[in-house]
């Protein structure tokens, strides 16, 4: 363009004689340049937070998605563009920002201001201003001499006055001038201090006459005005942060994104967040008694306890701590701590909750969301919240036809078998699950784990199930979730149905019980002991004949405290009310315990309780799904991490933190 401009005005110089001779126009150097500076406040989250991931805290900032300072220590902006940056965690008596502890309300205008339509005015929005600036800029400012073709700078004036709502005057009236060269747009500021009343009305008038020529390039334009409030904000229990940078180095406010280590919530007092990514479960020192300490922590399950009992961001306003069943949830967190494979070599903690919650909704929504994380559930119970795991565990509670409610007539038939079977339907189930999860080496973009289970797509065929790993940063944990999610609904195809008296009112969901169906291959019988076991003892007593057949081999099992304990039976074949095992009683068993006699080669069939209901006469119905002891190792296993696969699910940038709330002005 330049060289345009130059050839134009060569020639309107050289008089269009033919082969004429002439000097060739010069351009004087741009004078003007403008040296704005963005000044960005970012709420970034509740506080009080453990503060950025990395020490030099530029590498934990994110501006349009790019690292400000890389992690290899080079800039991928210019250096001096990013001037000041301070982080406040969010503590309650933190002090104000460092030079952003001004508020300022920036309102556009951007009107050309022109001689012949007269002044161009604009009023504040706000009443309780403490000063304001006043922002003028050219989209250009220079002249070419008709003769020469010299291109050279030039001048505008206009005038700024200011008058507040009461005063007949203004309380401001001076001229200004912009002076010099530049081909681009070029804005200044103009600061004053107000006084009277508010709002106030800003009026900016050009002095100079309007051009009339294309030599003379001078439009001005009345760009916006900033006012300051004079209230300073601390901001308590919210973590800020404050950006200054060269405003000509973004064409509009930037995205700003962080990595930080985020809220410090209640964790017991002898684990040790800092240690826990290599001690791993063994973070928990020695016996916990139950009181907490503050630090950070990204353990789903803490996180879950901290957003029950928080009554700023919580649900702490509807329920003290008294209501939370928090040792149950201890035996989750550790669970959630221990080391797996994380399929590169290495080990990592099996679960790990890294995300942002930054969008109300309704306790339990969000809860489960938590929850959901460490594979659990939660459920209110006798006026307290229990939180509920699919993890391995030990039979509870053993039903047979001896403990369960039965349907008999009148003659003494059963009506119905003791116990209702219901099988998932073939279209339901799953074979290839596309876990969504967030990337933190590619900025936490969406990525996309494929994990297929190969019999189940020869047996089903490819059934896709789509699901998203919420806080989930780790492409192992995703891995994981997705053979979870498979290896459930492949194998636990299967509920039952029973009714029972009082027993089933201490009957929870998760827990785990046993079934003894005689209807069922290798379970024969089931009852209740008839009289107690001592410790150290290898006979039980029976209340009911059993057969034992020879060249089979069979076990006993009895409820001892709160799990089952199985032993090989030592009898010899014949009919007994009485049998022999091959292991001592660890401790005393009372009369009534319920026993189990299996055939030793028969698996036993363990389901996992999801509901119980009073029913109108008082029994209780339980419903209980199949429960697969196995896929555990499974799991946590054989991780093995490599290309994805593609798939349609949406790859948009999510990153860790999300600022809402941004404040922004500008300062010579």
């Amino acid at each position: 363009m330049i060289d345009k401009i130059k050839k134009e005005a060569f020639l309107s110089g050289s008089g269009g004689k033919s082969g004429g001779g002439g000097d060739t126009p010069e351009e004087e150097d741009d004078t003007l340049q403008s040296k704005a500076k963005a000044k960005i406040v970012v709420a970034v989250c509740e506080g009080e937070i453990k503060g950025f991931v990395h020490s030099d805290r530029l590498k934990n900032v994110f501006l349009n998605d790019v690292r400000v300072q890389a992690l290899s220590d080079g800039f991928n902006f210019n250096e001096d563009d990013i001037t000041a940056s301070v982080l406040r965690k969010g503590t309650n008596d933190q002090p104000v920002l460092d030079n952003f502890d001004d508020i300022e309300i920036e309102q556009g205008v951007d009107v050309k201001v022109t001689k012949e339509a007269g002044q161009t005015s604009a009023t504040t929005t706000r009443n309780d201003l403490r000063s304001v600036r006043v922002r003028v800029g050219v989209a250009a400012l220079y002249q070419i001499d008709e003769d020469s073709g010299d291109i050279t700078g030039t001048r505008v004036e206009y005038r700024i006055k200011i008058k507040d709502s009461v005063s007949a005057g203004n309380i401001f009236n001076a001229v200004f001038s912009i002076t010099g060269k530049t081909r681009g747009a070029f804005e200044e500021e103009r600061s004053f201090d107000l006084s009277g009343t508010g709002p106030w009305t800003i009026t900016v008038a050009r002095q100079t006459d309007d051009s009339d020529r294309t030599t003379l390039v001078n439009d001005l334009f009345f760009k916006a005005i900033v006012g300051e409030v004079g209230a300073k904000f601390r901001y308590p229990n919210t973590a800020v942060l404050g950006l200054k940078f060269n405003a000509e180095s973004f064409s509009s406010v930037p995205r700003v994104a962080l990595e930080i280590d985020g809220l410090k919530i209640q964790v017991p007092n002898n684990y040790n967040p800092a240690s826990v990514d290599t001690a791993f479960a063994g973070a928990y020192s020695g016996t916990w008694n139950g009181t907490f300490k503050t630090e950070f922590s990204n353990n789903p399950a803490w996180i879950f306890y901290d957003l029950l009992v928080n009554d700023r961001y919580g649900c702490g306003d509807f329920m003290s701590a008294s209501d939370i069943d928090k040792f149950s949830l201890y035996e989750i967190a550790r669970y959630c701590d221990e080391a797996v494979d994380d399929g590169q070599g290495g080990q990592e903690r099996r679960f790990v909750f890294n995300g942002h919650i930054n969008n109300r909704g309704e306790a339990f929504d969000v809860l489960n969301s938590i929850a959901a994380t460490f594979r659990g559930m939660l459920y209110y119970h006798q006026g307290t919240v229990v939180a509920v795991q699919d993890s391995p565990g030990e039979t509870c509670k053993i039903f047979g036809p001896s403990n369960v409610i039965q349907d008999i007539d009148n003659d003494g038939r059963l009506k119905s078998p003791p116990f209702t079977y219901e099988g998932t339907g073939l279209k339901t189930r799953k074979t290839v699950c596309l876990v969504s999860w967030n990337d933190p080496d590619d900025l936490y973009k969406t990525k996309v784990e494929y994990v297929e289970d190969s019999l189940g797509v020869d047996r089903y065929g490819h059934r896709e199930l789509e699901i998203r790993a919420f806080g989930c940063t780790s492409q192992a944990q995703a891995q994981r979730l997705g053979k979870w999610n498979l290896a459930t609904n492949l194998t636990e195809t299967e509920t039952v149905a029973f009714k029972v008296a009082a027993e089933g009112f201490f009957l929870l969901p998760g827990e785990i019980i046993d079934i003894a169906d005689p209807d069922r291959e290798g379970n024969l019988a089931s009852g209740f002991l008839r009289a107690k076991t001592e410790s150290g003892d290898t006979v039980y007593n029976l209340d009911r004949n059993v057969v034992l057949f020879p060249s089979e081999l069979y076990n006993l099992g009895v409820i001892v405290g709160d799990q089952i304990d199985f032993s090989i039976v030592t009898t010899t074949a014949g009919t007994h009310d009485k049998l022999t095992v091959s292991k001592e009683a660890t401790q005393k068993i009372r009369k009534g315990a319920m026993w189990v006699l299996k055939k030793n080669d028969v698996e036993r069939r363990q389901y996992r309780v999801i509901g119980a209901q009073e029913d109108d006469d008082g029994t209780v119905s339980v419903m209980a799904v199949l429960h697969n002891r196995n896929k555990y190792n499974q799991i946590d296993s054989a991780t093995l991490i490599q290309r994805q696969r593609p798939s349609p699910v949406n790859t948009s940038t999510v990153p860790l933190v999300t600022p809402e709330s941004i404040q922004v002005g500008f300062t010579d």
